[in-house]
């Protein structure tokens, strides 16, 4: 047996046509190894590399190959000669190893020492990283090594795989109970609730257009989490460009995506080998996060692996929690060194050993809360960078100031006793009692632009400071005058609109802990369906589509650019603004010409967007009161006198038959004064209800009208602002509203005014 070194690519290029053939015949046969992978990864990081990729020969067969490159590194102030396998130092490979004909490992890898023993001054330190625990060439470099006395090092690198059972029902049993259900209720909606299921790359042109959404979403998804993303650089891009065309071609590539409409969701990227499956990178839009599409599209997969045969999907290189999950168990890889001289293994070896030691004996005399302040100040870089928000105007830096000394103090009890006069700059003791109703629609944490919410630890901020320092009231007693105590002229009322299953998993929770009561007006159209409201249908489809301009054949409908996320949000406000001036049946017609203009599909649901009435129940059992917002949340302005009659009436109507309770209170859909007649004020009088609320910003006073109650959402997201403002609001007061016959403008945040 002859070694014979490959030192430049177009000799490398040579084993071409053998090379894929020796590596099936070997016990080290994985993608990483073969032609294509290897030969891609050269052109695009052979920068600053030459190969020295030894083949051993007997007669005419070639019986294994050690695929290694020499790269020049600096350490210590000067330039070393470093030896280790092509496909590393980028992150992409694993499991690299030499490999050779079956058998015959023992004898290629002693030829193998020898060679670069005898040649010695043409490497400083060479680096095995990837070969397997059980690799026959790693337990004869390293007996070797111990038999001769040289100096090596090895370790353990972490990976992860999944063998994979006989049956789906077999897996998931094997799941935790809380996992599975995740698992469970992913695939519902995807393959239940929305029809989808993954769909392969299968073409060139495919993989032409697919790999630029794939590393966009990929990018994305770690912004999100404050990171680079490992797609930013071109050579990483022209690596897997190239080597998903060689893998396409030859049959390995596993290419899936998760296609909700003309919006990929999600991506996973692998190869298939033998049976198993290498999962080399996966990608999912962090804006749909909170429906979990990476979740249903590796359950969709490992599904059909399990039906298909498979034994094996392998998580490659990283521990991480999200595989653990899934039933991943650890595998062990190696990462061996050793040097050609004493000083390169001073540097290569001891030194780093050095470092690692004394960061293992730092890490022991720190206490473990200050480690973990650190971690968590290393992970939330993007946040730490980021001001809170409302510092940044000199308003909100007096807020802060005001919060936190004893001004607030001062102000609460100004503001409890006196108001502004009316004639501007003076003062006047409070003479009758205020009432204040806030309004809520989403409490989560989902940070979506497209369907705003309140966030829940700012929710609860907003309730404790509440229960603290006011007194709270039902609208039951808003209608019998209780809204005064013995210390205070100010109480409040919360109440909440449309009936979101937040309102039960996020709000609820934190209700019941201060003892707030509160009221949930209900559409019931929607209420304990897959539906969503219509007014969130047309932010979900904005959100969704791919477009890059909207143009609707109607005179009427506005238009533009969307290709941005602040095009996209200034235009759904203009667009909600529009369907609402719109009379009702017409509105019905336009949605969906609306959504074909954006590209969507026709229906568009989300999973637990909406209270079941078993929730409802549950809260009402627990000082939470439920009024009527209609059946469908239409304009009524919009409609005709039959039609808001019915929404009013059987919208009370279908919340007393599922709760057998009285229907009190009714909130106007949308509630400013131009959303609502006269003839809808009477009509709700005459069905019995005993109150009506708006959205039209104000207080309530003895004697005001029940049948237009105001109320507001609270300001931002930010305590400090909301303590200030609600001081002042109620010691300056809020002029009524002009009656208005036209359609306001959008809020900010439109999609909260429902």
């Amino acid at each position: 047996m002859r070694i014979v070194p490959y030192q430049r690519w177009e000799e490398v290029q040579q084993l071409r046509d053998r090379w894929n053939l020796l590596l099936g015949q070997s016990a080290s046969d994985t993608f990483f190894l073969t032609w294509e992978w290897i030969s891609s990864w050269w052109s695009a990081y052979a920068e600053n590399k030459a190969p020295l990729v030894l083949a051993a020969w007997e007669k005419e067969s070639l019986v294994g190959i050690a695929p290694l490159c020499i790269e020049r590194v600096r350490r210590a102030g000067r330039s070393w000669k470093y030896l280790r396998f092509i496909g590393d130092g980028s992150h992409d490979s694993d499991y690299l190893d030499c490999f050779a004909q079956r058998g015959r490992e023992q004898e290629f890898a002693g030829v193998v020492l020898d060679y670069l023993e005898e040649h010695r001054n043409s490497w400083d330190c060479l680096e095995l990283h990837g070969p397997v625990g059980t690799s026959l060439f790693v337990q004869a470099f390293t007996s070797k090594w111990k038999s001769g006395g040289r100096t090596f090092a090895m370790e353990d690198v972490p990976c992860l795989t999944l063998k994979l059972p006989r049956s789906w029902d077999d897996y998931t049993q094997s799941l935790k109970p809380r996992f599975r259900s995740k698992v469970r209720s992913a695939l519902s909606f995807f393959e239940g609730s929305l029809k989808l299921s993954p769909v392969e790359c299968t073409t060139e042109e495919q993989l032409e257009s697919w790999l630029p959404v794939f590393f966009e979403l990929h990018g994305k998804r770690w912004q999100s989490k404050g990171k680079p993303g490992v797609f930013q650089g071109d050579a990483k891009r022209k690596f897997y460009l190239e080597m998903s065309r060689a893998a396409l071609k030859a049959g390995a590539l596993r290419l899936h995506r998760l296609e909700w409409g003309e919006r990929a969701v999600a991506f996973q990227y692998g190869f298939s080998c033998g049976g198993r499956f290498l999962l080399l990178q996966e990608a999912y839009d962090p804006a749909f996060e909170h429906l979990r599409p990476g979740l249903a599209l590796r359950a969709f997969r490992l599904r059909e692996m399990i039906a298909h045969g498979d034994t094996e999907y392998d998580f490659l290189a990283g521990v991480a929690q999200h595989k653990l999950d899934w039933g991943a168990e650890s595998k062990r890889v190696i990462r061996l060194a050793t040097t050609s001289s004493g000083s390169a293994a001073l540097v290569f070896l001891k030194a780093p050993a050095a470092r690692r030691q004394m960061r293992e004996n730092l890490r022991k005399l720190v206490p473990e809360p200050v480690v973990a302040f650190r971690r968590k100040l290393a992970n939330s870089e993007q946040g730490r960078n980021r001001a809170p928000a409302g510092l940044s105007s000199a308003k909100s830096a007096l807020a802060a100031v005001y919060a936190s000394t004893p001004l607030r103090h001062v102000g609460k009890w100004t503001a409890d006793h006196f108001q502004r006069g009316a004639h501007g700059l003076s003062i006047e003791s409070r003479k009758s009692p205020l009432c204040q109703v806030f309004l809520y629609h989403r409490i989560n944490n989902d940070g979506d632009p497209y369907l705003p919410s309140l966030p829940v630890e700012e929710f609860r901020r907003q309730m404790e400071f509440i229960a603290r320092n006011f007194h709270v009231v039902t609208l039951d007693d808003i209608v019998a005058g209780r809204t005064a105590n013995g210390k205070s002229k100010y109480s409040v009322a919360i109440t909440f609109d449309d009936g979101y299953r937040d309102n039960f998993t996020s709000a609820f929770p934190i209700l019941k802990e201060f003892g707030i009561p509160a009221t949930v007006y209900l559409a019931t159209g929607y209420v304990g369906t897959s539906r969503v409201p219509w007014y969130d249908e047309v932010c979900l489809a904005f959100k969704l589509s791919v477009r890059s301009r909207l143009e609707l054949d109607r005179s009427d409908a506005p238009r533009g650019p969307i290709e941005s996320q602040a095009q996209r949000l200034a235009l759904l406000d203009r667009v909600l603004d529009w369907l609402r001036t719109l009379e009702d049946d017409d509105r019905r017609r336009a949605i969906p010409e609306l959504l074909r203009g954006l590209g969507v599909p026709a229906s568009l649901t989300l999973p637990n967007y909406m209270l079941s009435w078993d929730e409802i129940r549950q809260m009402k059992a627990h000082n939470i009161e439920f009024g009527a917002h209609t059946v469908n949340h239409p304009v009524l302005t919009r409609t005709s006198a039959a039609q808001m009659r019915d929404e009013i009436s059987a919208s009370r109507k279908t919340i007393e038959q599922k709760l057998k309770a009285e229907v009190r209170h009714f909130a106007y859909p949308f509630g400013r004064n131009e959303h609502y007649t006269s003839e809808a004020r009477l009509w709700i009088e005459q069905c019995g209800f005993k109150t009506a609320v708006t959205t039209e910003f104000g207080f309530n006073a003895p004697g005001d009208d029940l049948f237009a109650l105001k109320r507001f959402t609270p300001w931002g997201h930010n305590l400090a602002d909301f303590i200030l403002q609600l001081d002042w609001y109620r010691f300056a007061g809020v002029r009524p509203s002009p009656k208005r016959t036209e359609v306001k403008a959008a809020q900010p945040a439109a999609a909260e005014a429902h």
